[in-house]
């Protein structure tokens, strides 16, 4: 990883979101208000993704980065990056795919209903961070034994499986660490309502900003459900598996980048070598589909569109469906 490309890029992406965010509710021309809309939710998705590489790299090569974007999105979102620590289950053989694994669900092998309840977490992701670090976060000083159980379920704020419970360690040095990021997180939370209680913020902007971070949730699952198959069953998946289970979107390099930031795009190209930066996916894809023969695994997770992902995801989970109501019958 480059430290220079994470910092320019990250950079411009925070001061075009934050000029995109004032221009959206100030703008008369309902047209310039909606481009405003869009930028800012698609700006502030990147910058949000930035905690996937910290999850990589940020204990080693861009521990100063990792700094730096808890200060400026971790913090100020209520997204800090300790809450996306359990990334690395996700790469590994005997978690990928199973309950201990906090990005995945067996969509694939659900009903219709599954995949309407997945999506429905979406519209509550941007209030479970004023849930968790402003609300219960006074509580939790009060009533320690609280901190067990919010440490264990604290990745539901920027995960899909819900149900996952992370490993609960009073003395590591991590959980330090989250706690002063988690009072960070309060006390900038407390105060920027407080600044709208008083008057001096306008109460409007509540609803704006949970506008647009639910376009940015949103925008998200969607992602999520092109970036897998989901067809584990629960069992331990070889590495060849997890390659067989995700999907390679390269598309347009422009617009795909917007709904699929930081290289996600590539997302089965990250599993077969995740620690490839997300700068170097896209010449690395390259090289790959230049080279690999016409059978190789990897050309098979690739395809030529999100629309097309989504609807062979979708039709599996149908179909599926189908087949189980007519062994029931």
């Amino acid at each position: 990883p480059n430290p220079a490309i994470y910092y320019a890029d990250l950079g411009c992406t925070l001061v075009a979101g934050h000029a995109a965010f004032a221009c959206f509710p100030s703008a008369q021309a309902p047209a310039v208000r909606f481009v405003a809309f869009l930028a800012a939710g698609f700006a502030f998705a990147r910058a949000v993704t930035f905690t996937h590489e910290i999850a990589h790299y940020g204990s080693r090569r861009l521990r100063r980065f990792k700094r730096w974007w808890n200060v400026l999105v971790g913090v100020p979102f209520l997204v800090p990056s300790f809450l996306y620590d359990e990334h690395r289950r996700h790469h590994l053989k005997h978690s990928y795919g199973t309950a201990d694994d906090s990005e995945y669900l067996p969509l694939a092998g659900g009903t219709v209903v599954d995949l309407v309840r997945y999506f429905g977490q979406a519209p509550l992701v941007p209030l479970l961070g004023v849930v968790r670090f402003v609300l219960l976060a006074p509580v939790e000083w009060c009533v320690p034994a609280l901190s067990r159980r919010l440490w264990a379920s604290s990745t539901a704020i920027i995960a899909i499986n819900w149900r996952f419970r992370r490993t609960w360690d009073y003395d590591s040095a991590e959980f330090g660490s989250a706690q002063r990021m988690a009072l960070a997180c309060f006390c900038y939370g407390a105060g920027f309502f407080t600044l709208v209680g008083c008057g001096v913020l306008p109460g409007t902007i509540l609803g704006h900003y949970y506008l647009v971070f639910l376009f940015v949730s949103s925008v998200n699952y969607v992602r999520i459900l092109t970036s897998h198959r989901y067809r584990s069953d629960g069992r331990e998946s070889s590495y060849l598996g997890q390659l067989l289970d995700s999907y390679t979107i390269p598309g347009h390099p422009i617009l795909t980048e917007l709904w699929a930031p930081l290289g996600t795009r590539y997302h089965a190209l990250h599993h077969l070598v995740p620690s490839l930066p997300y700068h170097n996916l896209g010449r690395a894809h390259r090289r790959l589909m230049a080279r690999l023969p016409a059978d190789s695994p990897y050309r098979q997770t690739v395809r030529p569109s999100l629309v097309a992902t989504l609807r062979e995801v979708v039709g599996c989970i149908r179909r599926n469906a189908a087949s189980r109501s007519v062994s029931v019958a």
